[in-house]
Order: C-alpha cells, then structure tokens, then sequence
C-alpha cells in the first residue's frame, strides 16, 4: 500500500482521524479543506467546532454504532493515558424528571455504569422545584475541541499530511482526483455533499451558552461531574410539544451549557421544522439561550452551591447535527470498481465520539478494495493505538 495517494475531503474530526490513520497504515494523505483549521469558524455545519464534546453516541442510533464506537473509545483511552490536550475523563449523569426512559443501547458500552434509586440520598444533578424519577451515572471521557483540534492537526503536521485549501467540487470529485494520482476518496464533509447537491438536509439543532466560570461543578467528594438533565415537558418544550433536555460540561475557566435537540430539515437556506418555545421577553439573552441558562443556573446552585451570573455569558451559538440520509461509513465504487469512495459522515453529534471508529472503519474499507487480504479492523486498531500513542507525548510537548 506504501505510495498509494488518497484525498480526504473535510478538516472537521472526522477528516483528521481518518487522515491520521490513513498515513499510519502508510498511505500517501491529502487533506482538502474549505475552511482554514487555524480559524476558528462561524459556520454552524462545521459541527467539530461545536460539540462539548462527551465521548458516548448520544444523539444516534444505527446498526454501526458499537461497531464504530468501541474502537473509538479505546483509542480515546490510549490518549488520556498519555495525557493528550483537552481529553480528560469525569463522572457523568443522565437525569430525568417524568417518565420513565428505556436505557439506552450505550450505556453497556460504558465504563463505571450505576442506575440509581433515586428515593436514597446518593448524590445526582438535582433541580430544587422537580424530583427525579430516573437516573444513572457512568465514568465517560471527554475531547475539548478548543486543545483536541489543534492536537490533531500538530498530529497531521508531524506525519507531514499535507491541508489544502479549497472549497471542492462534489459533482466532480472524479475529475479532481483522477484515479491515476489518487488511490481513494474519503469525504468527511458533514453536510457538504448534500448542501452542494440542493438536498434537503436532517438535522438536529442545538443551542449553546458559553459561560466564563472559576468554579467548576464538583461531587460532594470533590469529584467533577457533568449531566444531561431532562426537566418536565411543561417547563422546557418546543411549539410542537416535544421536550427538551439541557447539559452542563466544565472546561478551564468556562462552562459549556447546552439544551434544544430539536429534529427539522435544512430547505433553500433556511431552517425548516419545530422551535424552541419563547420563554423570556429579555432581549438581551433570547429563547432558547434565556431557558438554557436559567435551567443550568437553577440545578447547579442547588447541586453543588455553584453560582453563574448573566454577565459571566460570553458567547451564545447555534449549529447543526447533521443525520443523514444515511448515518453510517459507506463504500461506493467508480464505473470501473478501481477507485473507491468512502461516505463518511452523518453521524448526527456523535463524530468526536465516533471519529477512531470512522476512520478505523474507513481505513478498512479501502484496505479490502485494494488490497483484500489485508488485516482485519481490530489488528488495525490496535497497531493504529499503539502507533498514536507513541506520537503523542512528542505532541503534546510541540
């Protein structure tokens, strides 16, 4: 395989990923870019920029989630064993307020997993007007893009993986990249392939309030936690009804408060589905941000005596989840079945979380289609792990 060039389309986490271990398994790595990675974007389909980022597939479900995110988590691992920029490993709660929620499939997945019996006095993110009905906890690691981006990108630079700069053409991917120079084609280009092609677009928005914050959010045993925390319908809804949920993750000096997972589509440029409902009437922090905050505000000061003000808001944002068509790692061939081209995106918020799993699978599926008595997926994570693993103190250190 040594020599062979391919071209990996999109610089989010996935495109690095995959590019890392693309040029591990020795192939020759291009990546093509819209938007410099030096520049922190606005874009809000650059959904790498926008994650918390909780290592759990949360806000997808398929038949190639454990498939894709096991091996993720295991490299994620390696990772934090070498004490990697911006992944660290904390408690986190998943708590709701009604009903009486099926666990969900990655919860067998997790590392430290307990359902509580939310009648004892365990300790758990609590609001001080609704009782928990159902709760549990897990030990989950986490990537904050703002110290993991530029990591993976000194990655790209020390194994001497090339960035271009360019807005690339989808209808003519073929041409661009002719099977004479490029082996394969990765696109890692979240909604580029269906934006370009005027589809209508599946998301999921989200919405978040970065708040600056000395304090972070503690267990009474000193421990840091974080939650996802599903309060009454009635309280935090959408026009149509559904319920929201909100979440709270601490970074250094900041605390990352989320909320709206709103299902809509993306039509002629504009969002196109349910919204979030108006509760404020203050202009200067608007619905959804207002009830995000406030919500975050009231469970905090009431779990662990930790007070955020208004003022401490620096930043408010909006951006997209893409889901599809087809959330999952998928080949397609040219007319002449010699230059494949690999689909990888659509994972619905769950890239950073699936991003080694991506890119290990990707790499596999190019592997069988040009050279098909390669190794198999879990031989290659492994020498792919031990490889990272062995870079990354000379990394972190650059």
């Amino acid at each position: 395989m040594s020599g062979k060039k391919i071209a990996v389309i999109g610089a989010g986490v996935v495109g690095l990923s995959t590019a890392i271990v693309l040029r591990l398994m020795n192939f020759r790595v291009q990546i093509f870019s819209s938007e410099s990675l030096q520049t922190e974007t606005k874009n809000p389909f650059f959904a790498s920029q926008y994650p918390a980022a909780s290592i759990l597939p949360h806000s997808i479900e398929g038949v190639q989630v454990e498939e894709l995110f096991l091996p993720s988590k295991k490299i994620f691992h390696r990772l934090l064993r070498v004490s990697t920029p911006g992944i660290v490993h904390q408690k986190h709660f998943e708590v709701y307020t009604e009903g009486q929620p099926t666990l969900p499939a990655y919860t067998h997945w997790m590392d430290g997993f307990k359902l509580f019996d939310v009648k004892d006095e365990s300790f758990m993110p609590r609001h001080p007007e609704f009782p928990s009905l159902t709760a549990w906890s897990m030990d989950m690691l986490f990537a904050n893009w703002a110290l993991y981006g530029p990591t993976l990108q000194q990655l790209c630079k020390e194994l001497e993986i090339p960035t271009v700069l360019e807005e690339v053409a989808f209808n003519s991917l073929r041409t661009r990249f002719p099977k004479n120079d490029y082996a394969a084609i990765v696109l890692a280009t979240g909604t580029g392939w269906d934006r370009q092609n005027k589809q209508n677009l599946s998301l999921l928005r989200g919405d978040l309030v970065i708040a600056q914050s000395q304090q972070r959010p503690r267990t009474p045993d000193g421990e840091l936690f974080s939650y996802n925390f599903n309060p009454p319908l009635h309280y935090y809804s959408t026009n149509n009804g559904c319920q929201q949920d909100v979440y709270c993750y601490s970074r250094p000096g900041e605390c990352v408060l989320g909320g709206s997972r709103i299902t809509g589509t993306w039509s002629q440029d504009n969002w196109m589905g349910d919204q979030p409902k108006a509760y404020s009437n203050d202009d200067s922090l608007p619905d959804p941000f207002w009830k995000i905050f406030t919500i975050n505000q009231e469970i905090l000061a009431h779990s662990c005596s930790m007070i955020l003000d208004l003022e401490a808001i620096k930043e408010t944002k909006t951006g997209y989840r893409y889901l599809g068509p087809q959330s999952k790692v998928r080949l397609e061939m040219d007319a002449t079945h010699t230059q494949p081209l690999i689909h990888s995106y659509g994972f619905g918020g769950s890239g950073v979380s699936l991003s080694w799993g991506v890119a290990l699978k990707s790499a596999r599926m190019l592997q069988d289609s040009l050279d098909p008595y390669g190794l198999s997926m879990d031989t290659i994570a492994e020498d792919i792990g031990s490889k990272i693993e062995h870079l990354m103190p000379r990394i972190s250190k650059a």
